[in-house]
């Protein structure tokens, strides 16, 4: 293998002016030393043939030659002195320059990259040895959110042949139809996931999920990377783990085979799906408003023996137990009729923890308070709470 070969660092230009200014400052001081001192050589008298007297003092210097040392030593100052002054201008000139065109150089931001070919960018990403660098792949980025109107991928673009683009695409197993029909979802919490192209050697894509609502104003819900899928295998999101979708409303999602630092525009098409109004997996009720549920005493009694002795989020489960207590404190009777008043996520916990309890003993006693209570909410007739049930659809 040939090594490879290094260029040597030079100085920056007004270093290497300034060297260029003291070097030639001290050549033209050096020639006119030189030349003082050949004028003196000159000027001064030869020496006297004759053989002074003994006693007599020695010949002083003439005056011509002093006058030419003096002229000499001052012309010489003088010189270093201006190479002195014009090195310092010219380096502040200089500087000055340069800072100006860094400044520009900075304000234009970094040259424009060609962008890679979106086949070439997946392969880049999938064998990249630090995942922790984000890869752009020359394509301009908006931050960690994409631009929530950017069209899909036009298959006729060059940018996209050969590429691991999104394939089929399915909420809760059931796939995407063409057009602007969407599907119905009966749960509040349904699971996204979506195929890509597999293309021979590529090992896996890392894609990104977009979600919005349809109406009325398609704002953003969400924008989620996932980790890196393997070729052939499905990218999920599970939206129990993320969010719960509204009931009645209408969302789309959509899906491409490059992270979030990647505008390279690989968008699947749209799919659109609508949230029953009724779903099993949540009763829909608003989370800060009250809600009261009249039943009998015997009713709260066997709540109460289900939910056992909860102790979640700092008592919260304890909390709800004490409110039902203390709403049967007045009741004598096991038909006695007893309101109680919670929160709608207060009430959630409570119809959840009976699922939780149900589905394990299966119970279909337990189970029919759940429904009771889920009826008398105007909740689903016979909800899950996500947890299985006898003879209920299960999420896919």
């Amino acid at each position: 293998m040939i090594p490879a070969m290094t260029t040597p660092h030079r100085p920056p230009r007004s270093v290497r002016r300034v060297a260029l200014l003291a070097v030639a400052g001290a050549a033209v001081a050096g020639a006119v030393a030189v030349y003082a001192d050949r004028r003196l050589r000159t000027v001064a008298p030869p020496p006297s043939p004759i053989e002074p007297l003994p006693g007599d003092p020695p010949p002083a210097p003439g005056r011509a030659s002093a006058r030419i040392r003096v002229v000499a030593g001052a012309v010489v100052a003088v010189v270093a002195m201006a190479v002195v002054a014009l090195t310092v201008v010219v380096a502040a000139r200089t500087a000055r320059s340069e800072a100006t065109a860094t400044a520009a150089a900075v304000t234009a931001g970094p040259a424009e990259t060609t962008p890679m070919p979106l086949v070439t960018c997946q392969f880049t990403i999938a064998t990249q040895t630090d995942p922790s660098v984000p890869v752009t792949c020359g394509y301009e980025t908006a931050g960690t959110r994409s631009p929530i109107h950017e069209p899909a991928a036009d298959l006729t673009d060059s940018r996209f042949f050969g590429a691991a683009l999104p394939d089929t695409l399915a909420v809760n197993g059931a796939a995407c139809p063409d057009g602007m029909t969407p599907l119905l979802v009966e749960s509040a919490y349904p699971k996204l996931a979506a195929t890509f192209v597999r293309i021979p050697g590529l090992r896996s894509v890392e894609p990104t999920f977009q979600l919005r609502r349809r109406y009325p104003d398609e704002s953003l819900a969400l924008e989620r990377a996932h980790s890196p899928v393997s070729a052939g295998q499905a990218a999920e999101l599970d939206l129990r783990m993320v969010q719960r979708l509204v009931q009645g409303e209408t969302y789309e999602w959509r899906v491409k085979g490059t992270p979030q630092s990647v505008a390279g525009g690989d968008w699947s098409p749209w799919c659109g799906f609508t949230i029953a109004e009724k779903t099993s997996d949540h009763l829909g009720l608003d989370d800060t408003r009250d809600y009261t549920v009249t039943r009998s005493a015997a009713v709260w009694r066997t709540v109460l023996e289900a939910l056992g002795p909860v102790e979640t989020e700092a008592g919260k489960g304890m909390a709800i137990r004490a409110s039902i207590a203390t709403a049967m404190a007045g009741a004598s009777k096991a038909d006695d009729l007893v309101p109680v008043r919670l929160t709608g996520d207060d009430w959630s916990r409570v119809v959840g923890g009976l699922a939780r309890r149900a589905s394990a003993d299966g119970s279909p006693g337990h189970w029919a308070v759940v429904d009771d209570i889920s009826f008398a909410l105007g909740g689903h007739p016979h909800p899950t709470m996500g947890f299985p049930r006898p003879g209920a659809a299960q999420p896919a």
